[in-house]
């Protein structure tokens, strides 16, 4: 697989209908936003990269039943003299780093030039199309990622393209039409009589459909 890149759209005419001067400073945010996204994106894979390769030295170590007592210890001591706190206590966050970097290390010696996804994607990119791997929605993560550079998918559009959210059932959907309906506060009514006589002709419709499964 050779990867092409995505070109960015850096020859689009500014906004027509947006103010000139709040449009050039919103570019400049955005350039520095860029800049600052595609150094952390790097820092995770490095720091990722790092931690899994110190395993095997402390795999087996009394402190370190699993790999789980680890990753938690290693999140600590990131977390020492930050501003925030960036790994959770439980080793989650590097968890999530660490096998995203693993699958990719993984399939590396497979695909041409895989080093130049992480050079044209996010790092959010390349954990969302390993989710979409792992869930079977593409035969490689990879091919997630040729499609993402080729359309210039966001990690999420990406998402969306592969995994579509399902469409709501239609019998579910008017099931929950009808339980609404059984709430004497939906019907507006004057008459309280009329809103009694409407639900019970909703409950007869509930009870013929729940009959008829």
């Amino acid at each position: 697989m050779i990867v092409e890149p995505f070109i960015p759209f850096t020859d689009t005419p500014d906004s027509e209908v947006l103010d000139p001067e709040f449009t050039s400073e919103l570019r400049a945010m955005s350039k520095q936003y860029d800049n600052n996204q595609e150094y952390a994106d790097s820092d995770k894979w490095v720091i990722a990269r790092k931690v899994n390769e110190m395993w095997p030295e402390h795999k087996g170590m009394e402190a370190f039943p699993t790999k789980a007592e680890y990753l938690a210890e290693c999140s600590r001591v990131a977390n020492i003299g930050l501003r925030k706190k960036r790994f959770s206590d439980s080793g989650e966050t590097l968890r999530r780093w660490c096998e995203v970097v693993a699958t990719y290390e993984a399939f590396a010696e497979q695909v041409q030039d895989a080093d130049k996804f992480l050079d044209l994607l996010s790092f959010d990119h390349l954990s969302t199309a390993k989710s979409l791997y792992l869930k079977e929605k593409v035969k490689s993560p990879f091919l997630a990622l040729s499609e993402a550079i080729k359309q210039g998918f966001t990690a999420e559009e990406m998402r969306y393209h592969f995994d579509p959210p399902a469409k709501p059932d239609e019998w579910d959907v008017m099931n929950d039409r009808i339980s609404a309906m059984q709430d004497k506060g939906f019907w507006k009514l004057k008459s309280i009589e009329n809103v009694k006589r409407v639900l019970f002709h909703v409950s007869e419709i509930k009870k013929i459909i729940s009959e008829d499964k």
